[in-house]
């Protein structure tokens, strides 16, 4: 190409959109040291034009690969039948014991896969499977195994490429679903009328956890917590108590607690007939049948303590015990 000519040439090309004779002309033409303040100064939009097509030249095919400079990790994506199912996300939330099917997502991988690869720092949670070899395409599997929070760094790159695309992600692992395990079961109580008790259980198991007490068949009103509070008993609310545990999972049913009220006696249980023999002490402790009495002990008639407790079927406590020089006073109650 004769270099002598001059411009009007190229304005005609531009005009007649022959924009590749206008870069081979500037090409053979201009030097490239030169072409810059040249074409601005006298040729604006030939540098505009010019410009742009060295851009044009460098995106062609050199982006093709997981680290160019287009290519972003966007996060996680569930995978359900080899398909994403919901958007990328940068914390996935799961439990131990469900299946894990998930893929390190990136946008604008570009062409080149088999030669990109996929890790995890510093490591995979327990459990959770990612495949580092060239050419695997970032699915990471498995089965989580262990409780926690695992912030990790997913990595995205390609063995052409020096540099890695990086990205922070959070994998946390919650506690298998389980139904509601009775722990400790409620008791059976004999109470006199009159008095308050209460009924309880211990549970475990994924939350929320719902109770619901019953008398016999009859689920109680408002009684839905792991305490059961029945204040001044009456007679008519004996019978069998239990418990309902419910969670998202399943229900469970507590073993039955019997409930057993007592009318209070007028007269107070006493204490007759002592009498020390062959080197021991004994007496008789008269009082109401089928109520649980305390034996109590004191030397000063101020500090009691409790050493027996009996609940007399025909109403009479025979007790004794070895003679002692020693002074000792004694009492006894109904058992709270």
């Amino acid at each position: 190409m004769n270099c002598g000519r001059n411009h009007h040439s190229l304005f005609q090309a531009i005009a007649a959109g022959k924009l590749s004779l206008v870069l081979a002309a500037m090409l053979e033409c201009l030097p490239l040291v030169r072409s810059q303040v040249l074409i601005q100064s006298a040729l604006p939009t030939v540098a505009w034009v010019f410009r742009w097509a060295l851009g044009g030249v460098s995106t062609l095919g050199a982006f093709d690969a997981v680290s160019a400079a287009s290519a972003t990790i966007s996060g996680l994506t569930l995978y359900q039948n080899n398909r994403p199912s919901g958007k990328a996300l940068s914390q996935v939330v799961t439990r131990v014991g469900v299946p894990f099917n998930y893929r390190i997502t990136v946008l604008n991988p570009g062409g080149d896969r088999d030669t990109d690869y996929f890790q995890i720092q510093p490591n995979s949670p327990p459990g959770l499977n990612l495949n580092t070899n060239v050419g695997e395409a970032g699915f990471i599997t498995g089965t989580p195994s262990l409780v926690g929070v695992y912030p990790v760094v997913l990595v995205a790159g390609n063995t052409r490429y020096a540099i890695p695309e990086t990205f922070n992600a959070t994998i946390v692992v919650e506690p298998p679903l389980q139904a509601p395990i009775i722990t400790s079961q409620p008791r059976s109580r004999t109470v006199i009328a009159g008095d308050t008790l209460e009924f309880s259980v211990a549970v475990e198991g994924l939350d929320p956890i719902n109770f619901q007490w019953f008398l016999d068949e009859t689920p109680l009103t408002g009684a839905t917590n792991a305490v059961l509070t029945l204040e001044a008993v009456r007679p008519n609310q004996q019978g069998s108590y239990w418990v309902a545990v419910s969670n998202p999972i399943d229900t469970v049913i507590s073993a039955p607690a019997t409930l057993t009220v007592q009318q209070r006696f007028s007269v107070a249980p006493r204490l007759t007939e002592w009498t020390v023999a062959n080197q021991q002490m004994s007496f008789r402790i008269i009082g109401p049948t089928a109520v649980p009495l305390v034996l109590w002990i004191s030397s000063d008639l101020s500090a009691w303590t409790a050493i027996r407790t009996n609940q007399m079927a025909d109403g009479v406590w025979q007790y004794s015990e070895p003679r002692t020089e020693n002074l000792r006073f004694y009492r006894v109650s109904i058992a709270p």
